[in-house]
């Protein structure tokens, strides 16, 4: 803004602040006697589910974007403007939920690799209180986040709060399907995984070109979590079939 670089100084704001964390990062791992080799296995690991996986993370980006491209495209900018504003909102939830899955990996490889029924059944109770959990945030956020919206936002967008309790509950499902996706990693289907990322895209997309015209913006908040609830239902029940757990007879200790 300073100096009248327009979105451009946003985009080099965004490319040197991550440079200069990705240089402090490299540094603190290498002080930490972590460094860049690796055994071939492990190169030819990383290699071979690299790409799969970040096609899938590329599409999952698309598909979080396409509500505001149609509705800029079929209803009009201060639609898009009121759309993307409660989105945002919304999205507290996809930051909380996104830190909670890499820590629950860490956590979830550390277990599911020992192969024993207590390794297991401890998986299987952290699932399901994760799912509480998630959901409890994922809701107080969903009821709070309208009130603060209607307060700092302009009267204009302010009708973009009615979707902020959907894309709140979009990402909570998203979340449940996260908790699974160490299952098809471990089993090494992130094709799988992948393939139902854009699945859900499209899908997303033929729910937005028919709810939009009739509900709005509201429409696109729906399309959005019936194809996150379509992904995270078909990563559930692939991964109880490629990798069964004690969903039902888990013993609590």
């Amino acid at each position: 803004v300073r100096y009248d670089m327009n979105w451009t100084g946003m985009a080099f704001g965004i490319v040197i602040s991550s440079t200069l964390f990705m240089m402090i990062s490299f540094k603190v791992l290498f002080r930490g006697g972590v460094g860049l080799k690796t055994k071939f296995k492990y190169s030819k690991l990383i290699l071979t589910l690299g790409p799969t996986l970040a096609l899938a993370h590329v599409a999952s980006w698309i598909n979080e974007g396409i509500g505001k491209i149609m509705l800029s495209n079929m209803i009009d900018l201060e639609a898009t403007g009121a759309y993307s504003i409660g989105y945002k909102f919304g999205m507290v939830v996809a930051v909380i939920v996104a830190a909670y899955s890499r820590s629950w990996l860490s956590f979830f490889f550390k277990n599911i690799n020992s192969e024993d029924d207590i390794s297991n059944n401890k998986v299987v109770i952290a699932t399901y209180i994760s799912i509480i959990g998630l959901f409890l945030v994922s809701f107080s956020i969903g009821l709070i986040g309208p009130k603060i919206m209607k307060i700092l936002v302009d009267v204009r967008y302010a009708n973009g709060s009615s979707i902020i309790m959907i894309i709140c509950m979009a990402y909570w499902v998203n979340g449940i399907g996260k908790l699974f996706t160490g299952y098809l990693v471990q089993n090494k289907r992130t094709g799988i995984y992948s393939s139902i990322i854009i699945i859900s895209g499209i899908l997303n997309i033929i729910l937005s070109y028919f709810l939009i015209p009739q509900l709005g913006m509201t429409g696109a908040a729906w399309a959005t979590l019936f194809s996150f609830s379509f992904g995270a239902i078909s990563t559930i029940l692939i991964s109880a079939k490629i990798h069964p757990m004690p969903w039902f007879t888990f013993k609590l200790k």
